[in-house]
């Protein structure tokens, strides 16, 4: 399970840092005004940034118990966190229901 958080971690650092690129090289490509070659050299290197750097790749997990299901985007947190943390008093935002 930590296993895969830090790869999802990982994956999450690749498409912040290739996000830029990516937006710069889609942009080339699409540009009517520059030759084929050049679009053909840019397409090429946009295809070989991977799968790997894409947002679409990566999954939610909860912040405490690295589980990957059932992940509230908003707190970070899945549902079974969520409830303790709210029970407790910790998130001052939600008010306790007894039925879940």
């Amino acid at each position: 399970m930590r296993k895969a958080y830090l790869r999802d971690k990982v994956k999450r650092k690749l498409s912040i840092n290739n996000e830029i690129k990516n937006v710069i090289l889609h942009s080339i490509v699409k540009n009517n005004s520059i030759s084929m070659d050049f679009k053909q050299y840019f397409f090429n290197t946009f295809n070989k940034s991977g799968a790997k750097s894409t947002l679409v790749r990566c999954h939610n997990f909860c912040h405490i118990t690295f589980r990957s299901r059932s992940v509230y985007r908003f707190f970070g947190l899945e549902r079974f966190s969520l409830k303790q943390k709210v029970m407790y008093g910790l998130l001052p935002a939600i008010k306790y229901r007894v039925k879940w």
